[in-house]
């Protein structure tokens, strides 16, 4: 659809009142019908607002003919849907451009023109290069030059975005002209990078020469499922070029070979796993290891007896599996202790440092959880404790509304919450696992309860209950070996083995 129109229009004077007929000269008409011997044609659009708010009606005649005139309001139509809806920063840029062309007496340039002056690419005569294709998706996603943000793509997606680009795709691919990457580029120059870092650091992390090991000290490791959302950053940067005509027709990441993403194995901390972790200090490297529900009953005992004021979040999150940002952004109004339940309709999500409430990333994790006696009773007895907080914070408290802050009333940093979460558990002697470890408990302790696999996939809001099993199945040893019983047991037999002595 075409905004704007076009009409005719020319210098005669009413003679009445002296000023100019414009447009509705009575010569201009030969019945319903333009006179074609009498004004010239001309075209007005109204272009999107400055950036200091004043309307742009841009108007411009001299045309012999309504399809010049057309032509250009046609030309301008398309180098204004260049830009993504909504994006109002570059609507106004490109009106600039626009106005700018027009007011010089200059021919309205076309979209790949604008294309490259909206999204800082220098170089007009050539393809861009990953760097400045990957810059142009970047920009039009919002970012530090102001862009409007995408309503669609969530702040924390944006840092990832950013961060794949800074840290592999710029460094590796950036320089290669975006139509000329191939599959081999991208394993030999990047995913092969990625791969030697690692080799690296698992090399100097087992080196005995304490100062090498202190060289990779805080450095982490890029696995399968980091380097495959790597490549679907890049893949989302190439793809966007392609809709926009930026760069012709070219899909390398499909033809990439890479170990498929699987999620990482979860291990239990049986007492011989312990005693080796006791004797070496040595820590199963590529899984996730996980409590048994002996050591999370020490783990909270333990907080008991330091008389911990996070108790009831730590409990919460063992017993019913709650994420840590959806434990710091749970608020006193969403706690039903009649109906025993909590609702999870907000969560603390760190940006960077930066940390806000946001709501849940999917529908999925929006929803009640039940609670059991234990978590209503630590629940109540950490409001009565609020309350106390309040009235000894006087003046200087903050009303957040939340279930857990700090003792003036702030909403807690998940960071903080990881740090003192290891600092208790250093106090315990109890061996390591995540902060997230205790929701993975969570699902260990109602497993090995008997709780359903269906019952356990609603308490930690999967998707599926393949995702529920796939994880946490083979977790606890005993879980594994009574299923091997019951399945055994299920084959009638008239003779039965003897151990041969």
């Amino acid at each position: 659809m075409i905004n704007g129109t076009t009409s005719k229009r020319c210098g005669c004077r009413n003679p009445a009142t002296g000023k100019p007929w414009g447009s509705k000269c009575p010569k201009l008409h030969r019945g319903n019908a333009w006179n074609p011997n009498h004004g010239v044609w001309q075209y007005q659009i109204e272009l999107p607002k400055a950036t200091d708010g004043r309307r742009r009606p841009l108007r411009k005649a001299g045309f012999d003919g309504q399809a010049e005139a057309a032509d250009v309001l046609r030309r301008i139509n398309e180098a204004l849907a260049v830009c993504e809806p909504g994006d109002i920063t570059n609507l106004t840029r490109a009106g600039d451009i626009i106005e700018k062309a027009v007011n010089a007496e200059q021919q309205v340039p076309d979209p790949a023109t604008v294309r490259r002056l909206l999204y800082a690419v220098e170089t007009l005569d050539k393809s861009p290069t990953v760097a400045e294709l990957m810059k142009m998706f970047m920009t039009s996603r919002g970012g530090s030059q102001g862009t409007a943000k995408r309503k669609k793509i969530k702040e924390g997606t944006r840092r990832s975005y950013q961060g794949h680009i800074d840290n592999h795709i710029g460094p590796n691919l950036g320089d290669i002209d975006a139509p000329r990457l191939t599959a081999g580029l991208i394993e030999t120059r990047m995913l092969d990078t990625i791969e030697e870092r690692n080799a690296l650091i698992d090399q100097l992390r087992a080196s005995p020469d304490l100062q090498k090991r202190l060289q990779v000290k805080g450095m982490r490791k890029v696995g399968i499922a980091t380097q495959h959302r790597i490549l679907a950053t890049l893949r989302a940067g190439l793809n966007w070029g392609i809709k926009r005509q930026i760069i012709p027709p070219n899909y390398p990441v499909k033809y990439v070979e890479i170990a498929p993403e699987t999620a990482p194995k979860k291990l239990i901390w049986t007492e011989e796993r312990v005693a080796e972790w006791k004797l070496t200090g040595k820590v199963p490297q590529d899984v996730i290891m996980v409590w048994t529900p002996e050591q999370t009953g020490a783990f909270l005992d333990h907080l008991i007896a330091c008389g911990d004021r996070l108790y009831a979040l730590y409990h919460t999150i063992a017993y019913r599996g709650l994420r840590r940002g959806e434990g710091c952004g749970l608020h006193r109004a969403e706690y039903d202790s009649r109906r025993k339940k909590v609702t999870i309709a907000w969560q603390v999500v760190q940006h960077g440092w930066e940390a806000r409430l946001e709501r849940p990333k999917t529908d999925g994790s929006y929803d009640d959880v039940p609670l059991d006696d234990g978590s209503v009773l630590a629940l109540d007895n950490h409001l009565v404790q609020q309350r106390q907080e309040r009235l000894a914070a006087g003046d200087k408290w903050i009303e957040t509304g939340l279930m857990f802050t700090t003792e003036t009333g702030e909403m807690l940093h998940p960071a903080d919450v990881t740090d003192h979460f290891y600092f208790r558990l250093e106090q315990a002697g109890l061996p390591p696992v995540g902060l997230h470890g205790l929701r993975h408990g969570a699902a260990t302790i109602n497993l090995a309860a008997g709780v359903d696999m269906k019952v356990v996939q609603d308490l930690l809001r999967h998707k599926s209950m393949t995702t529920t099993s796939n994880l946490y199945t083979t977790v606890l040893p005993d879980l594994a070996f009574d299923a091997a019983e019951k399945a055994a047991a299920s084959v009638p037999r008239k003779r039965h083995l003897k151990a041969v002595a």
